[in-house]
């Protein structure tokens, strides 16, 4: 999977994805979170590099933010060296202060709460001062499975429990963080459900919108601070789902809503906003 970071100007598009092991199990503790960026007027991306360091046993989604300094971070959930099973599962970042040239050592961000679900990918956001926020699902416990955010700057990390959600399994979910007017807008899945809300400096009480059986919300804001959340009704292990999408307006509330056609297996959508401000929904 692709995580590319809109290119800026005179900035490097990097791209972050899972490597593959050749399909030998005794390879997949070892899989490889591998790296590249495509620099101003360049016509192929440079060599990949394995970021995951002495990290092992990679498995939901990574994520990669960058900011309009130059600066770059690469944030993913891992096992500690020597070490298996959730409940040593850590959120880990490699920051890059020289547009994604090099990167420092993986560092954790929830070493003081161990704990993530495995197969559920996390979201990262850098803002314009270096304040990086991770949206993540622990794994607290076996059935502990609410999202937690991770705001960190300057090697300080806090995490914030948004949710809490009582299921002994691993949900297969994703997240999305998207910067607003004022404040980040988060979305993810709480019980079959979408839930929403403003991550400030104290983040918001979130809300559930939308439908039953839906999972994997993608976010868009135009101008106007109308925000799209597009997500898949009824999609699970090897089954489709079919598009739907709530519109908010700029106070949150819920001003329209639809359903679309049947996505492929293992799909999800994609959304943006064009300079009238309609949305357009990639599916």
């Amino acid at each position: 999977q692709l995580y590319p970071v809109p290119e800026r100007r005179g900035m490097a598009t990097q791209v972050i994805w899972n490597g593959n092991t050749g399909g030998k199990k005794e390879m997949m503790m070892h899989a490889p979170l591998l790296h590249a960026r495509l620099l101003p007027g360049a016509k192929e991306f440079t060599p990949q590099q394995n970021l995951m360091g002495e990290t092992t046993a990679l498995d939901g989604g990574a994520s990669i933010t960058a900011n309009e300094k130059g600066h770059v971070s690469v944030v993913w959930h891992a096992a500690p060296a020597r070490e298996t099973g959730e409940s040593s599962r850590l959120v880990w970042v490699r920051y890059s202060a020289d547009d994604g040239g090099t990167f420092s050592a993986p560092a954790s961000l929830n070493a003081t709460q161990p704990g993530v679900c495995a197969c559920c990918s996390l979201r990262a956001h850098l803002g314009s001062d270096d304040t990086l926020s991770v949206l993540y699902r622990a794994a607290t416990a076996p059935n502990a499975r609410g999202m937690y955010l991770i705001t960190s700057k300057a090697g300080r990390s806090t995490l914030s429990k948004l949710d809490d959600w009582r299921v002994a399994m691993c949900p297969m979910s994703s997240a999305s963080l998207m910067q607003g007017a004022q404040s980040l807008r988060a979305a993810w899945e709480n019980d079959g459900q979408i839930v929403t809300g403003l991550m400030g400096a104290t983040p918001a009480t979130p809300q559930k919108i939308g439908t039953k059986s839906a999972k994997h919300p993608v976010l868009a804001q135009n101008t106007k601070g109308d925000t799209l959340i597009a997500s898949v009704i009824g999609s699970g292990w090897s089954k489709a789902g079919r598009l739907h999408w709530d519109t908010l307006d700029a106070q949150g509330r819920v001003t329209d809503s639809g359903d679309g056609e049947k996505l492929p297996v293992w799909s999800y959508a994609a959304t943006y906003t064009r300079p009238d401000g309609s949305f357009v929904i990639l599916h």
